[in-house]
């Protein structure tokens, strides 16, 4: 051992390498635990796992980050989010567990998240109960609280459009409503 550290020196530096080290045992890295995804049926580590409900339960699905990103692709358009609008419909048909975006929203690409994010705000406000009129140009919302008889223009505060309250078209000098 000590002839390795002369002709080694520059690797074995500092390590004290005993005379009676000639074998050495052979201990196998243990495999993470896997488990295989419920919708591409692939074997992933446990920690690429993402689980509907609450991941403590035994009867929740697991599906791979890969599943759950193209699944929040598809839910940017029109399929539909959980109840409540708290994330995901599991993609387990029989199971009405959310995924929750709390949990899945790190996970995601920039893009799709910021069409979620914008998704789930759309559904949220649209239970609200808020009188929201929205900008056809930006789609910038504001809360209408006068009458459209009263105040016939939408003064869009987000690209400084107008427009009539009453037939949506584009206000301007030849049109008052």
């Amino acid at each position: 051992m000590k002839r390795l550290q002369k002709e080694y020196p520059n690797i074995l530096d500092g390590i004290d390498l005993k005379e009676d080290a000639d074998s050495f045992v052979y201990e196998p890295v243990q495999e993470a635990e896997q488990f295989d995804c419920g919708i591409c049926l692939s074997s992933y580590s446990i920690s690429k796992r993402v689980s509907c409900g609450n991941s403590e339960e035994s009867n929740c699905h697991s599906f791979c980050i890969n599943c759950v990103r193209e699944q929040a692709n598809a839910a940017t358009g029109e399929m539909p989010l959980a109840e409540g609008a708290v994330g995901l419909k599991c993609m387990d048909t029989d199971c009405d567990k959310p995924i929750y975006y709390g949990l899945i929203r790190n996970l995601l690409p920039s893009a799709i998240r910021k069409r979620m994010d914008d998704r789930i705000q759309e559904e949220n406000l649209a239970v609200s109960g808020l009188q929201l009129e929205r900008c056809k140009n930006c789609n910038f919302a504001a809360e209408m609280n006068v009458d459209k008889t009263v105040n016939k223009v939408f003064d869009c505060l987000g690209c400084g459009k107008q427009w009539c309250r009453l037939c949506e078209k584009e206000w301007n000098d030849e049109h008052f409503g």
